[in-house]
């Protein structure tokens, strides 16, 4: 197994660097930097990294970081990357199959198909095994003002692929901007939660498994087990302790749906991530739904559908109106967060928010905007 300190970067969604940054500072042996804007930097053996994409629930993929050259000409460049060590890192697979992916910013070498090739010119010459999606490699170069940081990718699939959503609603949120979003609420385990517009289920999914302890990693595959230095009983070792800290379920989360459909989508989604039992799904419009009786009033949490969703902008925007209604109404104990790319949410909710932040959903700039109940409890 390698050993010894090694140089980690978590990948974060737009956004959520702050969200990545403490969770990593719960990670034991993880020593974390202050966030960047792709992400967040951070050192320990490679067990720390593989404990890192086991229980990360907020970061894209775990990268490990190779070195750092500066070059200015493509010999030099060469020679320079020929220093890396991949040492223990690359399974025996035809070189033709290390995806190689490069970006430059204000470079003297921009060309980035040179660049990639000058890389597999220094990799170690492996023996021609088999390449599967499972083992096959892939080396990050980026380039910034000629220097050149080297990663290679530690996680494979990114990490939102928990394996539980085989069905996925029209417009799906993925499981890691979940995570953030229900992180960046300050959202405790175990209170109530109301995923009030649920499509396939992935809040209120995301909320019970981190009532539970679940390491979000447990079932999956990572890149790190195809590493020729790969230590399987240390990995053994930290997936038992995973499972071994699951906990009960404790609170109450309901998940509202008007779509008979979606409902039953969701639930299997729960179902095959083990949590079918923590949750309750509910058919009713957040329109006509009400609070759960002889339950403490907690978090009602809302994606609603966006114009491009609803095919008009004013629907889009009469549904916040809606939703304003029904918060100063029968929930109005119950704090809000809510996801939109409405820039005028507030004036159209008649809500005063506590706290905004600017995150992007599958490629569209929105904000989680966080309310207050808007009655004192």
């Amino acid at each position: 197994m390698l050993s010894g300190f090694m140089q980690w970067f978590a990948v974060s969604p737009p956004g959520l660097q702050g969200a990545v940054a403490r969770e990593l500072g719960t990670l034991p042996g993880a020593v974390a930097e202050p966030p960047e804007p792709a992400g967040v930097a951070f050192s320990g053996d490679l067990t720390v990294g593989m404990a890192a994409n086991l229980h990360l629930r907020t970061a894209t993929r775990v990268l490990l970081r190779l070195g750092e050259v500066k070059a200015r000409a493509l010999p030099e460049l060469e020679r320079k990357l020929g220093d890396l060590s991949f040492a223990g890192l690359l399974p025996p697979v035809p070189a033709d199959s290390i995806r190689v992916e490069v970006t430059t910013h204000r470079c003297r070498l921009y060309h980035t198909g040179a660049i990639a090739e000058r890389l597999r010119n220094v990799l170690p010459k492996q023996a021609n095994g088999a390449s599967t999606p499972e083992n096959e490699p892939r080396i990050l170069v980026r380039g910034i003002r000629d220097r050149f940081t080297v990663s290679l990718d530690s996680s494979g699939e990114l990490l939102h692929r928990r394996g539980w959503r085989t069905e996925a609603g029209r417009a799906p949120l993925r499981e890691t901007l979940a995570a953030g979003i229900l992180t960046l609420c300050e959202h405790r385990p175990g209170s109530t939660l109301i995923d009030g517009m649920c499509g396939a289920g992935t809040f209120a999914i995301e909320a019970a498994a981190m009532a539970q302890a679940r390491a979000p990693g447990l079932g999956r595959h990572f890149a790190f087990e195809s590493w020729p230095n790969f230590d399987a009983a240390a990995w053994k070792t930290l997936c038992d302790k995973a499972r071994a800290q699951v906990v009960a379920t404790r609170g109450v989360t309901i998940c509202f749906d008007r779509n008979a459909d979606g409902i039953d989508r969701a639930r299997r989604n729960a179902e095959r991530a083990g949590l079918g039992e923590a949750l309750n799904f509910e058919v009713a419009s957040f329109e006509d739904a009400l609070p759960p009786e002889g339950a403490p009033p907690g978090l009602v949490i809302l994606n609603p559908p966006y114009g491009r969703r609803l095919g008009s902008t004013q629907m889009a925007r009469s549904v916040l109106t809606m939703i304003g209604e029904r918060m100063r109404g029968p929930w109005q104990a119950y704090g809000l967060a809510i996801l939109t790319p409405e820039r005028d949410a507030e004036a159209l909710l008649r809500m005063r928010s506590t706290e905004q932040f600017e995150l992007d959903n599958g490629g569209l700039a929105v904000r989680l905007i966080r309310f207050a109940p808007q009655k004192q409890r």
